[in-house]
Order: structure tokens, then sequence, then C-alpha cells
């Protein structure tokens, strides 16, 4: 036995964080992590500036269907979101509830994973650091194309 790997590591562990398989579920802020919301073009952007990065980006919600403007949520570690004060983003801490789907793969709701979360014992979350870069990075690449 590798003394040196924590028990679950490796492990593929559901987040206790995520609703049942297959069911849609609103999830409290704040518990397990705070998040960023992030709305249209400039959410739309980040989440490919992050994704498109080599380092791992933590899980990316989207509240996109059947509304005029698209709302990404990035999950970052609890309690870094309640200094926030980026540009374009909203901080979510305790007191908000995201409804977000069991499933990492579903397309059966209104919100979906961008970027699903990992089964892991602790599965990574986007840094803060990260992500208060990501949105002017996004910003700077658009002004670039216009």
């Amino acid at each position: 036995m590798d003394m040196g790997k924590a028990p679950d590591e490796g492990r593929r562990v559901r987040p206790v964080w995520l609703p049942p398989e297959g069911e849609f579920a609103g999830v409290d802020a704040g518990v397990w992590w705070d998040a960023v919301a992030v709305d249209g073009d400039l959410g739309a952007r980040t989440a490919a500036h992050l994704k498109a990065s080599k380092r791992c980006c933590g899980p990316v919600a989207c509240a996109g269907r059947g509304v005029v403007v698209p709302r990404w949520y990035f999950l970052i570690r609890r309690g870094a979101a309640r200094s926030w004060s980026e540009p374009g983003t909203q901080a979510l801490v305790e007191g908000c509830r995201i409804g977000l789907p069991g499933s990492p793969k579903s397309a059966a709701h209104a919100v979906w994973w961008e970027v699903a979360p990992r089964f892991r014992a602790v599965p990574p979350l986007t840094t803060p650091r990260r992500l208060r870069r990501a949105p002017a990075a996004a910003r700077a690449c658009a002004e670039a194309l216009s």
C-alpha cells in the first residue's frame, strides 16, 4: 500500500454537493464552494479562455436555454468570493442558490455543465487568481477582433 496517497485518491468519487444523477436541484453557494456569475458574451468568452488553457479549469455551469442572456457560473474555493469586485461579474456566496444538473453530461435542463465537475475526492476548482484574469483576457481578445 502506498502510504503517500489519500485513501480516495485515484478513485472516482461523486462530489457530495452534486445533485443525484438525472435530477436538477438548487445547490447553496458558500457551503462547498463560492461561485462567480458572468453574463452574455463576456461569460462565453471567459469560459472559452479558461477551457483553452492547458491548466485545469474547475466546473463551469451555463444557464442558457430559454433565456435572452445566458449566464455562466464559475466555481471557486469557498470564501474567495467574499471580497470579489471584478467588473462585469457577480459574486455568489452564502445565501445564494444555483440550480445545477446532477448529470455531468445531461442536456435535458436549462442549465448544463460547460465544464463538468471531476469525480475525485476533492474535485478541482478554478483558482480565484485565474478567474480574475480570464474576463480581462476575454475582453482584450474581443477588442482585438473588432
